[in-house]
Order: C-alpha cells, then sequence, then structure tokens
C-alpha cells in the first residue's frame, strides 16, 4: 500500500511552520475578552426587553399601553451600540 504523500511533495515548499503557543495564546485570550464582552452586551439587551415586556403586559388600559409603546422613540435605542 503506497503511503501518502508528504506535504512538501505535494506542493515542492516546506510544510508551514508550526504556530508560536504563545500568539496563538493571546489571541485566543483576546478572542475570550471580546466574546465576553458580547455576551454581557447581549445579557443587557435581553434584560432591557424582558423589562418591556413586562411593562407592556401589564398595562390595563389602551392609552397607558399606547404610551409605554411610545416612550423613548424619540431617543436613541438602549440596546444599540456605537460602533
Amino acid at each position: 500500500m503506497a503511503r501518502p504523500l508528504s506535504p512538501m511533495s505535494r506542493s515542492g515548499s516546506t510544510p508551514p511552520a508550526p504556530p508560536d503557543p504563545q500568539r496563538e495564546i493571546r489571541r485566543l485570550s483576546a478572542q475570550i475578552h471580546t466574546l465576553t464582552a458580547e455576551a454581557q452586551h447581549n445579557e443587557a439587551v435581553l434584560k432591557h426587553f424582558h423589562e418591556r415586556e413586562f411593562t407592556l403586559l401589564g398595562t390595563e388600559k389602551l392609552p397607558r399601553l399606547l404610551e409605554e409603546l411610545t416612550r423613548g422613540c424619540a431617543g436613541r435605542s438602549p440596546w444599540r451600540q456605537s460602533l
């Protein structure tokens, strides 16, 4: 049975150097930091919408419901982030 070709014999060049473990650790740490910040933001958005939902569900009169629905429409949405 024939052995598979090595990376060097397939492309005619040397195989890629192994990744630097410290660089990989720094990259993964940065990725964890980014994902953690995004998760915290998503939880804040979820909390905001849950509070809003309970407020709307708790209204008993149409005028109060309309007031709650339109409250804050003129301002910036609290769940949007500056990019």
